[in-house]
């Protein structure tokens, strides 16, 4: 039977905080196509996907609150919380693959700030 960690409540953060700065950068200043990866970049779909820039008020409010938030979010901080979250991803997907283990040091002992 797989549990979760002790501190599985830290999940929601460390997903928001990459999801947030990276839609914001990979979909909304990159059209989709990510930075720094190899491999095929169809320039025909990064066009496709950038014509959102025409009619942004076609966006759900939903998602131009979650934009603003992440515009603001990377500009203070820099990417510092998405670094962080990244860091603590790790963590967290090692502490479930030894959770049967007693060796489980890992980064979670640290709040996510």
């Amino acid at each position: 039977m797989i549990r979760p960690p002790a501190a599985h409540a830290q999940g929601y953060a460390v997903w928001a905080a990459i999801r947030g700065d990276a839609a914001c950068t990979v979909l909304l200043e990159m059209n989709g196509a990510g930075i720094t990866l190899e491999g095929l970049y169809v320039i025909s779909q990064m066009q496709a996907i950038g014509a959102w820039r025409k009619n942004p008020d076609a966006f759900a409010d939903t998602l131009k609150i979650a934009t603003i938030f992440s515009k603001y979010t990377v500009k203070k901080y820099g990417g510092h919380y998405y670094g962080k979250a990244q860091d603590i991803r790790r963590c967290l997907r090692a502490q479930l693959m030894m959770q049967n283990s007693r060796n489980t040091t890992c980064c979670l002992s640290r709040p996510f700030r």
